[in-house]
C-alpha cells in the first residue's frame, strides 16, 4: 500500500513518520534492516533519527513523554502497552548495534551508497571522493581550458570570434566571466538530458557558421522590413508637404507608432496596453477612424480637405500594415537575436564540460549533481532489480519525506525502486509525505508539479496511491492559524486570476489545486484563546525626509525587537526571515551597532573569515605571497598587537581581552611584520600546513577565547587542500577566496537572535518572527532553455533566451517564458507561505509599497480582505500612493510561565521535536499544567537543582571547550647524493642564470640615482651590448625593475633629495692585521638631514652573513661620527626588505 500524506506547515509530520516507521518495528524488531526512510536534507535526516530514539527509549522505559506514542500504537496495532514496550525494547537495542543498518538518508546520500557499489560497472574507482562545489570545480576547469589553448586549437578559434562578435556589438571583449557563468549550466539536469544531441548538431563543421549566419539575416531583414514601413510612412507626409506637427497630438499621436519604427523601438511593450496587452488606444481609434490622424481645427484650415484624403488613403493604410508587419517580423527580428546572443557560450559548453571530466578523472572525484543523471542512464539500459540489489539488501518499506523538493529525474530513478518494493507480496507501509505550498528549491531541480499530481506517476502501474491530509496546525496560535488561513486563501485566488488572466487556464488550476487545503484546523483537543499578534507594514514608496526606506525599515526591525525584549522574551524565541542573504547581512550590522548587548546569531557568524584568528593566518600568507601589500602588514600589526601583546598586558592589568583599539603608523607595520614573517625562516618554503601550524603558534592562536572551533576546521579545509593540489600558498589562497571562505562550523550555540534566510528557514519554527525586506522582485533577470518548435530555430535541439516575459512577448519563445513566469508566481506565494507559517505566537512583516513586480504588492491586495475576514483587526489603507498602509490583528502572545519542570518539557519539546507534533502535543500540554500546579512556589522550583533527564537521548547537551596546540616538527631534509647529482645540471643551469640575471639588475642599480634613471642607464646597457648574451630581455628587466621599484620603501631610496654615495669604498683597518687596510664597497648609501641609510641589493636566499655584513656597514658608519645610521637588505627577486 502506497499513501501520500500532504502535510501542512506544522501538522505533525515529523510526529507520523515516526509513528509510522516505530510501528513497523514493533510489527516486527528485525524490519529495520528493510526500511529505507528518505528526507531532503541531512539536518532532517538527524531529527527524524533523534525522534526514533527517543521515543523507543521512552516507550520502552515507559516513560512519560512517549505515552502517547505507546497509546496510539497500542491502538493501531492491537498489541497491549507491555508487549509494545517490549518490542520497542528489542527494537531500539537492535538498532544500536546495528547503526549502519538503519537507512534514514538524505536522497542524495542513498544514491551515493548505489553509485559506489556501481562503481565497476561504471568505471569508477572504489575509492572515488563525491564533491558538492560544481561552480568552483567549473571555474577552475574553464581557466585550466584556457590556459592550456594552443594557437592551433579550434576552442581557440570559437573564443576569438566569441571576443571579435563582443567588441563588434560595443560591450566588453573580456568574455571569461561570462563563459564561466554561463558554464555552469552544464549541471542542469535538462541540458544533460539534450547535451549529447546539442554536442553533435554543434559539433558538425559548417553548423554553427550556417546557423548564426541565417538567424542573423534572419534579424537584420525583419528590422529593414519594420525601418521600411516607417520610411513610407514619412516619406508619405513629406510628399504631400506635411510633417508630424501638422498632425492630431504631434509625435505622442498616431505618428509615434512610425517615430518608434524608426529609432528600433520593436517590441510589444510600446505598442501595447501593460494591463490588457492590446493595441494602445491611440493607434486603434486611428484604425477605426482616419479622421483622427486630424485636429478639428485642422480640418477647417485651409488644407484639412488635403489632410484628411491622405489620412484616409495613406496614413491609415500605412499603420495597418506596420502592425501587420512589426506582429510578423518581430518573433524573427528578436526571437533571433536572443538566441544569438547565448550561441557561442552554448558552443563552448561540450568543452568546458568536457574540461570538467577530465579535471574530475585526474582528482579522482565524482560530482553530486551527475549522480542521478548517470544512474538515471543506467537505468534506462539495464535491468532495474540488478541495479538495487547492489545496496546491499532487500527494501520492503519506503518513506520518502519533503516529497516536494524532489527532481524530475530523482523521482525516475526512484520510482521504479518503489514500484518494485509495492510488487512485494509483503509490502507493507510505504509512504510519501510532502507539502506543496512549501516548495521552494525550484531552483535545485525541485519538481512541485510531481506532487500536485501524484496520481498521474502511477497511472499505467497497478497501484493507486492513497491520498490523506495533515490539516491540523499544532505550531501555531490560533490568531496566526486564522491569519494565514484568510491571506493565503485570497493570495491563492489572486495568483490564480492572475495566471489564467495571463492565459494558462491549466497553470491557474494547478495552483487552485496546490492550495486546495491551505486552510487549516485548530487541535479539537487543545483550544487556544484568540492569542497572537500579527502587524503588516507597507512603508510608502517614497519618504518625505531623507531617510530611506531601508533604514525606516531596520529601525521598524529593532523597535520591534526591544517592545518583545521589553515583554520578556527570549532573544533565541525570535527570528528575523528574509528572501535575500545580503539583507542578513545588512540586519547584522545595523541590529550590532544599535543594540549591541542583544546576542545575534546568523550564518554568517560562523563562517571561516568571520574568524580574527583564521584571517591571521590568511593574512600572513598573502603577505608572504606579496610582502609589500601594505593593507597586509597593517592587518597582521594590528592584529598583533592587539591579540597577541595586547592580550599578554591586558591579562596583567585585568582588563577585557581586546578591549583597546590600535593605532598604527604604516612603517611601524611594516616593521611587525618583517620581524613576524621575515626573520631567519624562509617560511613561505614550509609546506602549507606546516608554515600554518607556525602561525598558530607564532600568534598563540589557542589562547584567544572562542576560536579553537575556527581554527581545527581551518586545518581540515588546509589538510584537504593538500591532498588535492600541489601546497603552494597561492592556490590555496584563490581557492579560499572561491569557496573555501564561505564554509562554516557547527554549533549548537544559538542564544541569540536568530537570522536567517527564508530557505534556511524550512522545517524550523520561532515564536516570534519578523519579516523585514518583504518586497522583493518577483522575477529576477536570468535565461531559461526552450526546446524550439518554428525553422530556423529549431535546428538545434536547445537554446537559451531572456526570461523576461516583455522582451520575449509575440516571439515563438512566448510560451515557455510565459510557464516560467507562472512557475515564478508560484514559487514566491510558497515564499511567503512557509516564512508566515514559521511563526508560533507573532508575526510582524514590513515592506516597501510597490507595482505587480514585487511582491509587497500582492499583501497590499490582500490585507483589506483579510481585514474583513477577521473580528477585530485594524487596517489603515491608503489613500495615495504615498501613503503608508498598516494591519494589526490580536494581542502578543507570550510564553506560558511554568515551573521547572514545565519549562524544562517545553524547552525539550522546541528543540528536540522539530516541526509539529500532532496528537502528542495536546497531551503534552495537559501533563505541563498538571505538573507546573505540582511544583510548588516559584521560589522554590528555581532555587532546586535541574532534575536529571529520564530519556537518555534527551540528555542535555553539555559544552565542551576545546584545547589544541601544533608542535614543531623535528624531522628535516637531507638530500641523497644520487638525488643531488640527478638534478644537478638543471640546478646549476637554473642558478648561473639567476646569478647572471642578478649581476645585471646590480649593475643598474649601482648606476641609478633615481627611479627616473632607470630608461636612460636601460638604452645605455643596451647601446653598450651588455645584454647581448643575457638571459632575460630588456624588456623583461625593465618590466622586473619597475615593479620592484613601485614598492613604498624602495621608491622613498630612489627618489630625488638623497645625497648618494653609490659603490664608494670604505677603507679600514684590518682587524687581523692592523698595519693594513681593508676595503668595502656598500651597494647603496644615501643621506638626508643627517640620517644614513645603508642598501645592499640581494639575489640570492637569505643567510646570517647578508645581516653581518650590512651590520658592519653600519658600525663602520658610525665609527666616522654619523649616529643617526639604519641598514636594510633587499631581496630583489622576491621582493623583500629586511630591517637589520
Amino acid at each position: 500500500m502506497l499513501t501520500v500524506y500532504k502535510a501542512s506547515a506544522g501538522s505533525g509530520k515529523t510526529f507520523t513518520l515516526t509513528i509510522e516507521y516505530i510501528k513497523m518495528l514493533i510489527n516486527n524488531p528485525m524490519s529495520y534492516r528493510n526500511i529505507l526512510a528518505v528526507t531532503f536534507t541531512n539536518k532532517a535526516t538527524d531529527e527524524m533519527k533523534s525522534r526514533i530514539l527517543t521515543k523507543l527509549y521512552g516507550m520502552w522505559k515507559q516513560l512519560a513523554d512517549s505515552a502517547d506514542y505507546t497509546s496510539k500504537i497500542s491502538q493501531d496495532l492491537g498489541l497491549s502497552p507491555a508487549i509494545v514496550a517490549e518490542r520497542a525494547g528489542q527494537a531500539l537495542t537492535l538498532l544500536v548495534h546495528h547503526y549502519n543498518h538503519f537507512r534514514v538518508v538524505t536522497i542524495d546520500t542513498f544514491f551515493q551508497i548505489v553509485l559506489r557499489n556501481l562503481a565497476r560497472e561504471l568505471d569508477l574507482t572504489a575509492n572515488m571522493r563525491i564533491e558538492l562545489g560544481d561552480t568552483q570545480i567549473e571555474q577552475q576547469a574553464v581557466d585550466r581550458m584556457i590556459e592550456s589553448l594552443r594557437p592551433t586549437d579550434e576552442l581557440l578559434v570559437w573564443i576569438m570570434q566569441y571576443i571579435t562578435d563582443t567588441i563588434n556589438d560595443d560591450k566588453n571583449w573580456n568574455v571569461i566571466r561570462h563563459i564561466k557563468d554561463f558554464g555552469r549550466n552544464i549541471f542542469k539536469d535538462f541540458y544533460k538530458e539534450h547535451s549529447d544531441t546539442l554536442e553533435t548538431t554543434i559539433g558538425e563543421a559548417t553548423f554553427f557558421e550556417r546557423y548564426t549566419s541565417t538567424l542573423r539575416t534572419l534579424a537584420k531583414n525583419a528590422e529593414q522590413r519594420m525601418k521600411d514601413v516607417a520610411d513610407e510612412f514619412f516619406a508619405a507626409l513629406n510628399s504631400a508637404g506635411f510633417t508630424v506637427d501638422d498632425l492630431a497630438s504631434k509625435s505622442r499621436g498616431a505618428a509615434s507608432f512610425f517615430i518608434k519604427l524608426q529609432r528600433g523601438d520593436y517590441g510589444p511593450s510600446a505598442f501595447n496596453d501593460k494591463k490588457t496587452g492590446e493595441l494602445l488606444a491611440t493607434y486603434q481609434k486611428a484604425l477605426a477612424d482616419p479622421d483622427a490622424w486630424i485636429t478639428k481645427t485642422a480640418l477647417k484650415g485651409p488644407n484639412g480637405t488635403l489632410l484628411k484624403a491622405l489620412a484616409h488613403d495613406k496614413l491609415t493604410p500605412l499603420l495597418e500594415k506596420a502592425e501587420s508587419t512589426r506582429r510578423r517580423e518581430w518573433n524573427n527580428y528578436q526571437a533571433s537575436q536572443e538566441v544569438l546572443a547565448h550561441m557561442h557560450q552554448l558552443r563552448l559548453l561540450g568543452s568546458i564540460a568536457q574540461a570538467v571530466r577530465e579535471d574530475n578523472i585526474q582528482h579522482n572525484r565524482f560530482l553530486l549533481s551527475d549522480t542521478q543523471y548517470m544512474l538515471h542512464r543506467l537505468i534506462g539500459q539495464d535491468d532495474t532489480p540488478f541495479i538495487y540489489e547492489k545496496i546491499g539488501t532487500q527494501i520492503n518499506h519506503i518513506m520518502i519525506d519533503e516529497f516536494q523538493d524532489t527532481s524530475t529525474i530523482q523521482w525516475a530513478n526512484f520510482k521504479v525502486l518503489l514500484l518494485e518494493c509495492l510488487s512485494h507480496e509483503d509490502s507493507g507501509t510505504n509512504l510519501i509525505v510532502g507539502d506543496v505550498k512549501q516548495s521552494i528549491y525550484r531552483w535545485r531541480e525541485g519538481d512541485w508539479r510531481l506532487l500536485n499530481n501524484i496520481d498521474a506517476q502511477f497511472k499505467d502501474t497497478p497501484y493507486t496511491p492513497h491520498e490523506d491530509s495533515l490539516k491540523t496546525n499544532y505550531r501555531s496560535e490560533r490568531n496566526i492559524i486564522d491569519f494565514n488561513n484568510s491571506f493565503f486563501t485570497h493570495a491563492a485566488m489572486l495568483e490564480r486570476q492572475r495566471i489564467a488572466d495571463a492565459g494558462s487556464d491549466m497553470m491557474a488550476a494547478q495552483l487552485e489545486k496546490a492550495y486546495s487545503d491551505v486552510v487549516q484546523l485548530i487541535p479539537t483537543n487543545r483550544p487556544r484563546p484568540k492569542a497572537g499578534r500579527i502587524e503588516v507594514q507597507l512603508l510608502p514608496r517614497q519618504t518625505d525626509d531623507e531617510t530611506d526606506t531601508t533604514t525606516l525599515m531596520m529601525e521598524r526591525v529593532t523597535a520591534t525587537i526591544t517592545r518583545l525584549l521589553s515583554e520578556h522574551v527570549r532573544p533565541r524565541d525570535i527570528a528575523v526571515l528574509m528572501r535575500r542573504n545580503e539583507d542578513v547581512r545588512t540586519i547584522a550590522r545595523y541590529l550590532s551597532d544599535h543594540l549591541p548587548d542583544v546576542p545575534v546569531v546568523s550564518g554568517e557568524a560562523y563562517r571561516l573569515d568571520s574568524s580574527i584568528a583564521v584571517n591571521a593566518i590568511i593574512w600572513s600568507l598573502r603577505l608572504l605571497l606579496h610582502p609589500t601589500d601594505e593593507i597586509m602588514q597593517a592587518n597582521v600589526a594590528c592584529f598583533y598587537k592587539k591579540y597577541v601583546e595586547g592580550r599578554e598586558k591586558d591579562s596583567k592589568n585585568n582588563e577585557a581581552e581586546g578591549s583597546k583599539s590600535i593605532a598604527i603608523t604604516s612603517a611601524a607595520a611594516s616593521q611587525i611584520s618583517d620581524r613576524l614573517l621575515f626573520g631567519d625562516t624562509d617560511l613561505s618554503a614550509l609546506p602549507l600546513f606546516e608554515l600554518a601550524e607556525h602561525l598558530q603558534r607564532l600568534y598563540k592562536l589557542d589562547e584567544i577565547e572562542g576560536q579553537s572551533a575556527f581554527v581545527c576546521a581551518f586545518f581540515d579545509v588546509i589538510n584537504k587542500f593538500a591532498i588535492d593540489n600541489p601546497s603552494d600558498i597561492e592556490g590555496f589562497l584563490e581557492q579560499w577566496d572561491n569557496s573555501y571562505c564561505d564554509l562554516t562550523i557547527q554549533t549548537d550555540d544559538a542564544d541569540g537572535i536568530q537570522l536567517l534566510s527564508i530557505h534556511k528557514s524550512k522545517g524550523l519554527e520561532y515564536d516570534n518572527v519578523i519579516i523585514p525586506f518583504c518586497d522583493w522582485k518577483m522575477t529576477l533577470p536570468g535565461l531559461i532553455w526552450c526546446q524550439p518548435r518554428t525553422a530556423p530555430f529549431n535546428e538545434l535541439p536547445l537554446v537559451a533566451v531572456s526570461n523576461i516575459v516583455s522582451r520575449m512577448a509575440g516571439t515563438c519563445f512566448e510560451h515557455d517564458c510565459l510557464e516560467e513566469s507562472f512557475e515564478n508566481i508560484i514559487d514566491n506565494l510558497n515564499m511567503l507561505y512557509v516564512a508566515f507559517t514559521r511563526a508560533g505566537k507573532n508575526l510582524f512583516v514590513y515592506g516597501r509599497r510597490a507595482d505587480q513586480q514585487y511582491r509587497s504588492n500582492l499583501l497590499e491586495q490582500c490585507l483589506p480582505l483579510i481585514a474583513a475576514d477577521l473580528e477585530g483587526a485594524e487596517f489603515e489603507g491608503a489613500e495615495g500612493p504615498d501613503d503608508e498602509v498598516s494591519f494589526a490583528y490580536g494581542t502578543i502572545a507570550k510564553k506560558e510561565e511554568k515551573g521547572e519542570k514545565g519549562e524544562k518539557k517545553q524547552e525539550e519539546e522546541e528543540e528536540g521535536e522539530g516541526e509539529g507534533e500532532g496528537k502528542e502535543q495536546g497531551e503534552r500540554s495537559k501533563k505541563e499544567a498538571q505538573e507546573g500546579e505540582e511544583a510548588g512556589e516559584e521560589h522554590s522550583r528555581l532555587s532546586a537543582p535541574k532534575p536529571k533527564q529520564a530519556n537518555v537521548f534527551l540528555a542535555e547537551k553539555e559544552r565542551i571547550d576545546l584545547d589544541f596546540n601544533t608542535y614543531p616538527s623535528k624531522a628535516t631534509f637531507r638530500q641523497s647524493n644520487d638525488s643531488r647529482e640527478f638534478v644537478k645540471g638543471e640546478d646549476e643551469e637554473q642558478q648561473i642564470s639567476y646569478i647572471k640575471k642578478g649581476n645585471i639588475m646590480h649593475g643598474i642599480f649601482s648606476e641609478m640615482r633615481t627611479a627616473d634613471d632607470l630608461p636612460k642607464v636601460m638604452k645605455s646597457y643596451v647601446e653598450r651590448g651588455l645584454l647581448a648574451d643575457a638571459p632575460i630581455t630588456p624588456e623583461a628587466i625593465t618590466s622586473l625593475m619597475s615593479s620592484r621599484l613601485a614598492c613604498r620603501q624602495a621608491a622613498d631610496w630612489f627618489a630625488p633629495g638623497w645625497r648618494l654615495y653609490n659603490e664608494c669604498t670604505i677603507l679600514t683597518r684590518d682587524p687581523n692585521d692592523p698595519d693594513k687596510m681593508k676595503e668595502y664597497r656598500p651597494d647603496r648609501v644615501m643621506e638626508r638631514d643627517g640620517r644614513f641609510v645603508v642598501v645592499d641589493f640581494k639575489f640570492a636566499s637569505p643567510t646570517d652573513e647578508h645581516k653581518q655584513q650590512v651590520g658592519l656597514y653600519m658600525a663602520m658608519l658610525k665609527q666616522m661620527g654619523h649616529n643617526d645610521v639604519e641598514g636594510y637588505l633587499w631581496y630583489v627577486y622576491p621582493n623583500r626588505i629586511v630591517k637589520c
